[in-house]
């Protein structure tokens, strides 16, 4: 056996990854050593027996066998029967629907998932005076560059009859979200009606740049601010409408499934992030399993593709505060752009849906794209294009795997779906794992803990009972490797016995009154009575595909949380012992799914320190629990009877809490919406920068390539609806969208919306109403996907003439509106100066040649990215010569090119009609 060290190593040192980062590190900063304050560095006196080091003091009187916390204080609603329950599982034709929209936002919403963008802790993304109450504490979001969606994929069985208790139904929902929540799935279900009771699956993107604000988990609103039902109830109706927009979508279909064991072997599209867990994994491990879902119609149409890997959407920061999609929007916007669909087609964009896996420990690849220069004069400016490097990395070996999807395709299937709402803490009971290998010792918060770990000495097999997790009400920012809780070891929130140990509980903090109370004041929000109650209950779900040869038997589990690569491959090994035919190639772990309960780790991989166990609330033995409990429900998803999963079970209601911040500020006075302003005012929030406002967009203007163009409007506050802007194009004398060869119009993901409101701060009662600038921003390239310029190199050659900008009236659904708003002034775009560089050597000249967009955003090249000079690769261009002759050369893979050339000046020609001269 061997026992846990004393080192004096007090702080956490883990970089803030994810939602609680900046919490971490504050968990840091509240030391005295820290802090600054007098005092010597705590040590623990080898002579100091472990009674004495018991951060609770003396263990106090015997009161009698401890009792799990109460939880009185939570309200818990009953679960319906699940849908069908007591039919037969059949099999019978398949009909699939698809459908995409967005989240209506609003923009004035934080965004989740950085504690950073807290101001009292990390203070990041505040770049002006705005503070809008929407978002609480946190950073207001200024804008949107790629909008956060909702993509639906409905599967049926049995529609050619009436609906039937042997019938099944199952939505598939994936949304632009930073984390699930058990609050939308049970709310969704039931706006849609008792027939998807515990048939809706909501998986999530875990971008970090979409909007928060929607949480009901009390401890949760540390990286997503305060809950605010307004955003809540927006959200479900969104999902809502596009889920039943899928459902009348339906048509005939087959499905087919594709299995890589070796996804991105080089580590271009994701790569390990967690060091602490590579001695289980005999080095350096990530979630290389990649699964694609294919869906078409009978006829051979294809309608969704869904692509399944681990990878973190983190490529933005917390000094972010323009909505994004990250990588896996970049992600799937490269991928939809590889299944266009005809212009005369009657069926709806081809819906591309990239599911996480075991993405905890896995972040993002990508190639840095933009030079954002200095944070004082371009705050808003962020790396939007890397997004979409990552799509470009993955897309071979993805479509590859969509091909093969082919080969087992079937138009037959059977379709179980089951959930079911488990308990966690505060029952300690309810933790054991492994068969009762592992379990812990009753939660008293007084009993010392024996700080005995670990059964051998390679610190691979664990001792059990664990007496070292010892609280109560639940514990957070763990991790710490030799480190103390908040308060001193011997302050209210250190477990007893715990400080200074090797392991992850010296850092862990007990969720007493005055641990939370400093969480409630610096980021004021109301975490409340602890156990917090979304800490109680969690809902998982599986999903049982079925069919015959060649496609055979699939069972996707949802884990509620962020597992990581350890726990995954446990959760397969568990799975194939339950079932033979579970293969790692037939059964697929679903992450970021249904809910949200910190990081999933093992047990050993939870006490190797580091960031990933500062999220979590039940200490190691709470990611193997639930993982355990998703392997229990495979005997229901597998058997032909349809049970009743939900039977007796309850979950956590959805807050409801009393919001009197939402002023309507008058449209009524002043200067009206829809107006276009004579002239920009003094600041705007652009990726310009403050210094640097753009000018109006005057009627005719001349726009080159590779330019930003910018038209501001007054409209009205983001409460009352996001604007959603596309540009059209002048084609003989009619105004046509840009299109996509996906079908899509082109309106985010290629153009930058902000708002600004002036004055700034939000109004006080008996405030005159403010003035919303809305200004968007277009860089005159093609988009990505556009029809007839479907490469990175056709980036320079964006037809010129006439264009202008259109904004449309969003509805509900965040679907795109049919009201048209108001249109800008046109402007006509000319060709790009190109940059031609001239050496001479004897006779000849070597000419190289450049397009650079020094304010640009748009990925130009995957090597030189967006506004760096972008050398002309590979490409013929004609050169005309001082004595009026011209010729053709080839550029290199560098944009060089070497002739004969007489002296003088040398003007370069590509095929679109960009020049310059050298």
């Amino acid at each position: 056996m061997a026992r846990s060290g004393s080192g004096s190593t007090w702080l956490v040192t883990s970089p803030p990854h994810g939602a609680w980062g900046a919490v971490v590190v504050a968990s840091a900063l509240a030391s005295p050593l820290v802090a600054g304050c007098p005092g010597p560095e705590p040590t623990l006196d080898a002579s100091m027996d472990d009674a004495a080091i018991d951060a609770g003091g003396d263990a106090g009187p015997d009161t009698g066998p401890p009792e799990p916390a109460p939880t009185d204080h939570c309200t818990y609603e009953p679960l319906p029967s699940l849908a069908h329950a007591g039919g037969t599982v059949t099999r019978g034709p398949l009909t699939a629907g698809t459908a995409e929209g967005f989240f209506a936002g609003p923009v004035s919403a934080t965004l989740g998932a950085y504690t950073a963008r807290a101001e009292n802790i990390g203070g990041q993304g505040f770049f002006d005076a705005r503070r809008e109450p929407v978002a609480g504490a946190f950073a207001t979001s200024v804008g949107v560059e790629a909008r956060p969606r909702i993509r639906v994929l409905a599967l049926s069985t049995g529609q050619d009859t009436p609906d039937t208790a042997d019938d099944e139904t199952v939505l598939l929902v994936k949304t632009d979200l930073g984390v699930g929540y058990q609050g939308l799935v049970h709310e969704v279900e039931r706006a849609l009606g008792p027939e998807y009771a515990g048939k809706v699956l909501i998986a999530t993107s875990h971008s970090h740049s979409g909007w928060a604000n929607y949480h009901g988990h009390a401890a949760l609103q540390v990286g997503f601010s305060t809950f605010r039902r307004i955003v809540f109830d927006r959200m479900v109706q969104d999902i809502v409408a596009v889920s039943r927009e899928a459902l009348d979508a339906r048509v005939p279909a087959r499905i087919g499934i594709a299995y890589d064991e070796d996804f991105d072997p080089t580590d271009q599209v994701t790569h390990d992030r967690r060091g602490e867990n590579d001695r289980f994994a005999g080095g350096p491990q990530k979630d290389n399993r990649l699964y694609v879902i294919r869906v078409d119609t009978t006829a051979g149409e294809p309608l969704a593709m869904l692509p399944m890997f681990g990878m973190h959407g983190t490529l933005l920061d917390a000094d972010n505060v323009i909505a994004s999609t990250d990588a896996p929007g970049g992600l799937e916007r490269v991928l939809q752009e590889e299944l266009p669909r005809d212009a005369g087609s009657t069926l709806p964009p081809v819906v591309v849906m990239h599911l996480q896996g075991a993405a905890g420990d896995v972040s993002p690849g990508g190639t840095g794209s933009t030079d954002c220069g200095g944070r004082d004069a371009e705050p808003f400016c962020q790396d939007f294009a890397k997004a979409e490097t990552v799509g470009w990395a993955a897309r071979d070996q993805i479509m590859a795997a969509y091909e093969a999807a082919a080969e087992s395709m079937t138009d037959t299937l059977s379709i179980e779906a089951v959930s079911r709402s488990i308990e966690r803490g505060p029952n300690w009971e309810n933790f054991t794992v492994r068969d009762g290998a592992l379990r812990y010792a009753p939660f008293d918060g007084r009993r010392p803990a024996d700080r005995m770990v670990w059964a051998n000495d390679a610190h691979t097999e664990l001792l059990s009972p664990i007496d070292e997790f010892n609280a109560p009400f639940g514990a957070a920012l763990c991790g710490g490797e030799g480190g103390v809780a908040f308060f001193g070891a011997r302050g209210p929130a250190q477990m007893p016995n715990t400080a200074y140990m090797d392991e992850s509980y010296s850092s862990c903090n007990q969720l007493v009154p005055r641990f939370m109370s400093f969480f409630e004041t610096a980021l004021d929000v109301e975490i409340g009575t602890t156990p917090v109650c979304d800490t109680t209950r969690t809902t998982i779900s599986a999903l049982r595909l079925e069919g015959d040869a060649p496609f055979g038997r699939y069972v996707i589990s949802t884990l509620p949380g962020e597992p990581v690569t350890l726990l995954a491959d446990r959760m397969r090994m568990l799975a194939q012992e339950a079932d033979p035919g579970l293969t790692d190639d037939r059964y697929l772990v679903l992450g970021y799914t249904q809910d949200n309960n910190g990081y999933l780790l093992t047990a050993e991989d939870w006490l190797s320190n580091g960031y990933e166990p500062s999220i979590t609330f039940w200490g190691p033995l709470d990611g193997e629990m639930i993982m355990e409990r998703a392997v229990a429900l495979l005997p229901a998803v597998l058997s032909d009877e349809r049970e009743d999963t939900y039977d007796g079970q309850t979950h956590v209601a959805v807050p409801s809490p009393v919001e009197d911040f939402v002023a309507d500020e008058s449209m009524a006075a002043g200067v009206q919406p829809g107006t276009i302003p004579a002239s920009s005012p003094a600041y705007l929030a652009t990726q310009a920068g403050p210094m640097a406002v753009p000018a109006q967009l005057a009627e005719g203007a001349t726009v080159h390539r590779l330019d930003n163009v910018y038209f501001t409007w007054i409209g009205g506050h983001p409460l009352h609806g996001t604007p959603r802007v596309h540009v059209e194009q002048d084609v003989e004398g009619s105004w046509v969208p840009l299109t996509r060869a996906s079908g899509r119009v082109v309106e985010d993901g290629d153009l930058v919306l902000t708002w600004t409101p002036d004055p700034q701060e939000a109004p006080r009662a008996g405030d005159p109403p403010r003035v919303h600038y809305w200004t968007v921003q277009w860089q005159a390239v093609p988009a990505l996907g556009q029809r007839g310029f479907p490469a990175i190199s056709d980036r320079l050659a964006l037809p010129t003439g006439r264009y202008r900008f259109v904004v449309d009236v969003p509805d509900g659904a965040g679907l795109l509106g049919t009201t048209q708003y108001m249109v800008s002034r046109e402007f006509v775009v000319a060709p790009a100066t190109l940059g031609v560089a001239v050496e001479r050597a004897g006779g000849n000249a070597t000419i190289t040649v450049t397009a650079h967009a020094p304010h640009g955003f748009r990925l130009l090249d995957l090597r030189a990215g967006a506004n760096r000079p972008i050398p002309l690769r590979g490409v013929e261009v004609t050169v005309g010569l001082s004595d009026g002759t011209s010729r053709t050369v080839t550029l290199d893979a560098d944009g060089h090119a070497t002739f004969a050339a007489p002296a003088g000046a040398i003007t370069v020609t590509d095929a679109a009609g960009n020049t310059g001269s050298g």
